[in-house]
């Protein structure tokens, strides 16, 4: 009998036994307050970003001690826990009661602030790169562009009127075939989609994947017709692109 051997990977789970994680708001520890934390995770530019966090709060020690702005930082690793896995800042300080008095702390990472910003400003024969650095230079105060990689992918024009920061950098993601995110540092990165691999985590069934939904294709959001309004050298240009095989469902486009 012929035999045939085939390479497999087989996924053994970390130890946790030696875990250790803190959790710091505006440098105060609050570790040992913590009743529930979610969504303490991070991503590309266009994921939900936002954090919860509950705080135990009976004798009142945490009232009126954080606000806005205040920066969480959440460290976790399986030896000194000292590996920062998420940094963000205070959006909202609620005060709770379930059975006993606590605080609700939401949060979002640094990248939710280029939803905040809209942008007016007109790029003639400029790259992506070029193009993205300048947004970053022009409109976002604190935070670099050491990690955009070189895209020199030529866009003959394209005009940003009053256009959220967040959908200006999605717009040159779909035009030069790239991801984006901004780090723990207020750095952005950018990279070519699909040349980034990550070899040191896996999603495994009964250890860390505790629930998977709604995999499959959403048609709710999918547009047949699409019609586009802009200009070119001061001319209106009206573009429509339509799926015929769909029922019509109708989006237009002002740019």
């Amino acid at each position: 009998m012929v035999k045939k051997e085939l390479p497999q990977f087989v996924w053994f789970p970390p130890d946790r036994s030696n875990q250790n994680w803190t959790l710091t708001i505006n440098g105060v520890d609050v570790r040992d307050r913590v009743i529930s934390g979610s969504k303490l995770s991070w991503g590309l530019l266009g994921e939900d970003l936002s954090c919860e966090i509950i705080l135990e709060n009976s004798d009142g020690t945490l009232t009126g001690e954080f606000e806005e702005n205040h920066i969480i930082i959440f460290k976790m690793d399986y030896s000194g826990g000292t590996t920062k896995q998420w940094e963000g800042e205070v959006e909202s300080v609620l005060d709770n009661y379930e059975s006993n008095y606590n605080l609700k702390i939401i949060g979002s990472h640094y990248s939710v602030r280029t939803a905040d910003i809209n942008v007016n400003k007109e790029y003639t024969n400029s790259t992506i790169s070029s193009i993205r650095t300048d947004l970053i230079s022009t409109y976002m105060t604190g935070f670099t562009s050491n990690n955009v990689t070189t895209n020199n992918t030529l866009i003959p024009i394209i005009k940003f009127i009053d256009k959220p920061l967040i959908d200006c950098m999605i717009d040159l993601n779909i035009q030069g075939d790239e991801d984006c995110f901004v780090d723990h540092t207020k750095d952005f990165n950018s990279f070519i989609k699909g040349i980034k691999n990550n070899d040191d985590e896996a999603l495994i069934i009964d250890d860390n994947i505790f629930d998977v939904k709604g995999l499959g294709v959403d048609n709710v959001t999918k547009r047949s017709k699409v019609t586009v309004y802009g200009e070119s050298g001061e001319l209106p240009v009206i573009h429509t692109s339509q799926l015929t095989q769909l029922r019509i469902r109708e989006k237009v486009i002002t740019d």
